[in-house]
């Protein structure tokens, strides 16, 4: 069973920070960066939820193959989370694409940074309307605080020096 994440101090990451962090970050070039993020899981303070697992699946890639090995970072959904996603999209229909046949996380991102009182880390950005399907401005109709890959890292405080 996975341990309950601590209100307040955590993150949870959207799959558009996981693949900027692969992209931008790439683990042979920045293992400091990489060690860092698994250090937060382990500490359980960087979480997904399941559904960032599965729209990570659509490719088979070194993300994927990551993400396989760190399934503690991912949260199954329970009755909770499905209520509040239900709730979620019937105040903003346009968080989820009805129509896709592959796997929509951001309902379910914004609804687990509600519940524990967490961050969202996503690489998306504000558009300011009030209907828009941008996380930022779900998660700023929400009170949910929201932070891009690099200002998550300035709140970590984490420094990277060339040696």
């Amino acid at each position: 069973m996975t341990q309950r994440p601590l209100e307040g101090n955590g993150y949870v990451a959207d799959t558009s920070a996981l693949i900027d962090l692969k992209d931008k970050y790439p683990g042979d070039v920045f293992p400091a960066v990489w060690k860092r993020v698994s250090a937060l899981i382990n500490d359980n303070r960087l979480r997904a939820p399941r559904e960032v697992y599965r729209e990570l699946q659509v490719k088979d890639d070194e993300l994927t193959r990551w993400a396989r090995n760190n399934l503690q970072l991912f949260i199954s959904e329970d009755t909770t989370q499905l209520f509040k996603v239900k709730e979620l999209l019937k105040k903003h229909p346009t968080a989820s694409n009805a129509s896709s046949e592959s796997p929509d996380a951001d309902p379910f991102v914004i609804v687990l940074a509600e519940i524990y009182r967490w961050c969202v880390i996503s690489s998306e950005e504000r558009k300011g309307k009030p209907q828009s399907k941008q996380i930022p401005d779900i998660c700023d109709s929400r009170g949910i605080h929201h932070v891009s890959l690099l200002e998550f890292f300035r709140r970590e405080n984490w420094k990277f020096e060339q040696s």
